[in-house]
C-alpha cells in the first residue's frame, strides 16, 4: 500500500484532474480522499466538481456538502424521490444557490413543490447556467407533489406551464421539462440548441419549428387537441427529432410515410410514436418501405395495438410470455424486437417461450412457479424478480444464490407465517433491495424472519402496515438499511399531526437513529385517507465502541 501511495504522489494534477472529469464527486471522494495530502489538495483545488445527488447514500452525500467548495460546482443533480427524501431541504441548509457561481448543469427529479419554487425563483443568479431539467416521475403519488401541478397549472394555463425567468431562458442551451413552458420572450431571441417538452400543444410546436433556428435537437409530446394539426415544419438546422402524439384525431396525413420523406430529409435521427387506429395499416407501412426509409436512412417503423411507431426506439421493453413480435412492420429481422424487452411477464407456465428474449433483466411471475422454470428461464442477466404469489417461492429462494445478478426481490402475495416457516433454510445475503406486502397476523414473527432470511437489505419498501412498532423494528433489524419506505395505515384520530411538520417524531423511538443522521418524510397517499407513507434516508451510524 505505501508503494501505491507514493506512485500516486508522482503523478502530475493535471492528469489527476482529467481522471476527475470521468467521475461523480461522491465517487472521487470515496475513491480518492484522505490517501494522503497530496491527493486531498487536488482534490480541494479541482474545479469542475459534477454533483449527482439522485439515489446517492446519506453517508456520501454528507461527506460531499462537508468537503466540496460548491464554487467548484458545475454540474447539479438533486432528487427528492422515496430513496432521498427532503434531500433538497437538506442540500439548500448547507448551501444557498447563489454559491454556485460556476454552476453550468442543473437537474431536478421529484423534488418537492416548497424546493421547486424556490429554486425557480431564484434561477437568475446562476449566471453560468446552461442546462435546465426537471423531472416528475411521481408527480401523482402523493398530495405534497401534487402541488406542483397546482403550482403549474396556476401559474400559467390548463397544460401546466411552468414559467423560467427570461433572463435565465435566454441563456440556456438545453432545456428538459417533465411538464409545459411559458414561452414569455419571443422564440428568436432564445439560444436554445436541445429542447425536450413532455406537454406542448400543436400551435406552440409549429412556433417553435418555425422560429428557433438554432434547434438541433427536439424532443416533444403534444397534449390537447389535434384535430386541427395540419403540418409540422421543420427548421434547418434540426437534426434529431422525437415527435409523440397521444391521439392522432382526423389529419391522417401524418402517419403517411411518403410527406415525412419531404419533412425528414435533413435528420439524422427521427423517432416518432402516434396512437392512432389505422385500418388498412398495409397501405400505410408500403409508405414506409421505399429506399428512403429502409436504404438510405435505415429508419424502420412498425404498428401495434393502435399505435405507430419508430423501432428500435419506441419497440415494446415489456411483455407478456410467449412473446410474439407485431406483425405489422418494416423491418426484415425480428431480431430487434427481442433485444428489445428488458421486462419480462410470465402468467401462464404452459404459454413459456424465452429462446430469443436475451436481455431481460426482471422478470415477473404471475403463475404457480414449478421446478422446470428454473431451466427454461435465462437467469445469467435477471437483476429484479417479481413474484405475484407465494406458492412453491422457496423453490426460488434456493436458488436465489446461485443467480449471480440478481439483487432486487419483490413479492406480492401477503406474507405468512408458513412462509417464514418453510423458507428458514432459504437464508441469502444477495439480496440489497426487498418490497413486499405484509398480513395483519403475527406480523411481529413475519419480521423476525424477514430480518433473518435477508441479512443485507440496503432498500426496504413494505405495504401495509399498521402499527408503528413494526415500523421501528424493521429499522433496527436491517443494520445495513440506508433507505425505506413504509405504507401506515392508521384512521385520522390515531394519526399524530405533528408528524406532517416533524417527520422524525413518527420513528422518534428507533434506536440505530440516535447514533447518525436521516431525514424522513411523512405524507399522506392520495388513494385512501387512512394511508400514509412513511419515507426515510439513514446516514451512517456511529459503532457503538
Amino acid at each position: 500500500m505505501p508503494h501505491s501511495i507514493d506512485f500516486l504522489e508522482q503523478l502530475p494534477i493535471e492528469l489527476l484532474h482529467t481522471t476527475f472529469d470521468y467521475l461523480w464527486a461522491n465517487e472521487i471522494i470515496y475513491s480518492f480522499y484522505n490517501i494522503n495530502i497530496y491527493i486531498n489538495n487536488i482534490i480541494h483545488t479541482y474545479s469542475s466538481y459534477r454533483f449527482n445527488l439522485q439515489s446517492i447514500r446519506k453517508s456520501h452525500f454528507d461527506n460531499i456538502c462537508e468537503i466540496i467548495k460548491v464554487n467548484r460546482v458545475i454540474s447539479l443533480r438533486l432528487s427528492d424521490d422515496d430513496s432521498t427524501p427532503n434531500q433538497s431541504k437538506f442540500f439548500f441548509a448547507y448551501f444557498h444557490l447563489d454559491q454556485f457561481i460556476r454552476l453550468r448543469s442543473l437537474s431536478l427529479f421529484d423534488i418537492n413543490i416548497d424546493s421547486l419554487k424556490f429554486i425557480i425563483s431564484n434561477l437568475n443568479q446562476l449566471n453560468q447556467l446552461r442546462s435546465l431539467s426537471i423531472h416528475c416521475n411521481s408527480i401523482n403519488k402523493k398530495f405534497i407533489l401534487q402541488g406542483i401541478h397546482n403550482y403549474l397549472n396556476d401559474t400559467q394555463s390548463k397544460f401546466g406551464l411552468i414559467t423560467i425567468p427570461s433572463n435565465v431562458l435566454i441563456q440556456l442551451i438545453r432545456l428538459n421539462l417533465g411538464c409545459g413552458l411559458n414561452f414569455e420572450e419571443h422564440l428568436q431571441s432564445l439560444n436554445l440548441r436541445y429542447l425536450t417538452l413532455e406537454k406542448c400543444d400543436i400551435q406552440t410546436l409549429q412556433m417553435i419549428l418555425s422560429t428557433m433556428t438554432q434547434l438541433i435537437f427536439l424532443n416533444i409530446c403534444l397534449t390537447g387537441d389535434t384535430s386541427s394539426i395540419s403540418h409540422v415544419p421543420t427548421s434547418s438546422s434540426l437534426r434529431w427529432l422525437t415527435l409523440k402524439i397521444n391521439e392522432l384525431i382526423g389529419k391522417r396525413d401524418l402517419v403517411n410515410g411518403n410527406r415525412w420523406k419531404i419533412l425528414s430529409k435533413d435528420l439524422i435521427k427521427f423517432n416518432f410514436k402516434f396512437h392512432v387506429k389505422i385500418i388498412n395499416i398495409n397501405s400505410i407501412l408500403d409508405s414506409f418501405r421505399n429506399s428512403y426509409w429502409l436504404l438510405n436512412k435505415r429508419w424502420y417503423v412498425a404498428y401495434d395495438n393502435q399505435c405507430l411507431f419508430t423501432v428500435p426506439y419506441f419497440a415494446p421493453i415489456l411483455t407478456h410470455s410467449p412473446y410474439n413480435p407485431t406483425i405489422y412492420s418494416t423491418i426484415p429481422d425480428n431480431t430487434i424486437f427481442y433485444d428489445q424487452i428488458k421486462h419480462l411477464v410470465i402468467s401462464k407456465p404452459e404459454n413459456i417461450m424465452l429462446n430469443h428474449l436475451h436481455n431481460v433483466d426482471e422478470l415477473t411471475i404471475e403463475c404457480s412457479i414449478f421446478p422446470e422454470l428454473l431451466s427454461i428461464v435465462n437467469l445469467n442477466r435477471l437483476k429484479h424478480l417479481k413474484l405475484a404469489s407465494l406458492d412453491n417461492i422457496e423453490l426460488f429462494l434456493m436458488h436465489l444464490n446461485s443467480i449471480p445478478n440478481l439483487s432486487k426481490l419483490s413479492v406480492n402475495g401477503n406474507l405468512t407465517v408458513d412462509f417464514i416457516e418453510y423458507t428458514k433454510s432459504c437464508r441469502t445475503k444477495q439480496i440489497r433491495t426487498l418490497e413486499i406486502v405484509t398480513s395483519t397476523e403475527d406480523l411481529s414473527y413475519i419480521i423476525e424472519g424477514l430480518i433473518y432470511l435477508f441479512p443485507q437489505i440496503e432498500h426496504l419498501r413494505i405495504s401495509t402496515i399498521h402499527s408503528r412498532k413494526h415500523i421501528i423494528r424493521l429499522i433496527d433489524g436491517f443494520e445495513y438499511l440506508l433507505n425505506a419506505s413504509f405504507v401506515l395505515k392508521c384512521s385520522s384520530t390515531d394519526m399524530n399531526k405533528r408528524w406532517f411538520l416533524k417527520p422524525g417524531l413518527s420513528i422518534r423511538e428507533v434506536r440505530r437513529l440516535n447514533n447518525g443522521t436521516f431525514t424522513c418524510q411523512f405524507d399522506r397517499l392520495s388513494t385512501d385517507s387512512s394511508l400514509y407513507e412513511i419515507n426515510l434516508w439513514i446516514g451512517e451510524q456511529a459503532r457503538k465502541s
